[in-house]
């Protein structure tokens, strides 16, 4: 979508650098982390992380949680999956105010027993465990490149026993990065889209029910910070 939402392939790196080398202490600065609860709701606003999780995750012992109100432009995998594993596990609806992207998108929206969005909310996708990577992100040096298999390889698992359990197509993650789609993004937009969305209907191919449009109609923008996200209508899997 754009540089300033939070790349999953980087967030997988990072993950995988870091067990490789202990001396890389480089922190990208997240956005300002916001957690609060409002009657039956908690609101999260900021970037997924394994911080924002324990903080849902303490607030969950509340039996008057219902619903998970979200604003996010993505972040880390596992935590993307904790919070949605959560979310999934207490049965809670998710409601998205303004925007979930990446890893957003990917665990946590699709987890919700209902799924809220407005009239302008934007969903957006661009890859998940099982996307393929350039090689120029991939380690080197041979030990480094085996930590990052080895590690990949689990998130894989893990993400694929994720998506079974709450009983979504895992494909969700990376359809416009298959060739055929990601030439109708071309295509239809003469650049290279950063990422993409779906409709009702195309959601609902993945396996994404109970969606509720709170005002009725759903008309999300194409592009999010002059970045353009493409919109597939139809999904065929």
């Amino acid at each position: 979508m754009t540089k300033k939402l939070i790349p999953l392939s980087i967030a997988i790196m990072t993950i995988a650098v870091s067990a490789c080398n202990t001396k890389n202490s480089s922190i990208k600065k997240e956005d300002e982390l916001k957690i609060f609860t409002s009657g039956d709701k908690i609101f999260y606003s900021g970037n997924i992380s394994e911080s924002g999780y324990e903080k849902v995750h303490a607030l969950a012992s509340n039996s008057d949680i219902s619903t998970l109100v979200i604003n996010s432009r993505g972040g880390d995998i596992v935590p993307g999956m904790k919070l949605g594993e959560l979310v999934f596990d207490k049965k809670w609806d998710v409601q998205v105010q303004d925007y979930c992207f990446s890893s957003c998108a990917n665990y946590i929206f699709p987890a919700g027993k209902t799924k809220y969005i407005s009239k302008f909310s934007q969903l957006g996708w661009h890859g998940g465990a099982t996307q393929q990577f350039d090689e120029d992100i991939i380690p080197k040096e041979k030990n480094d490149r085996e930590r990052f298999t080895q590690i990949l390889t689990g998130l894989i698992e893990t993400e694929t026993a994720f998506f079974k359990k709450i009983n979504v197509n895992q494909e969700s993650t990376i359809y416009g990065q298959i060739a055929f789609n990601h030439l109708e993004m071309i295509k239809a937009h003469s650049i290279n889209c950063i990422g993409w969305s779906y409709s009702i209907d195309g959601m609902s191919a993945f396996g994404m029910k109970n969606i509720v449009l709170i005002d009725g109609e759903w008309e999300p923008s194409t592009s999010f910070e002059n970045s353009c996200i493409h919109i597939y209508d139809k999904v065929k899997l």
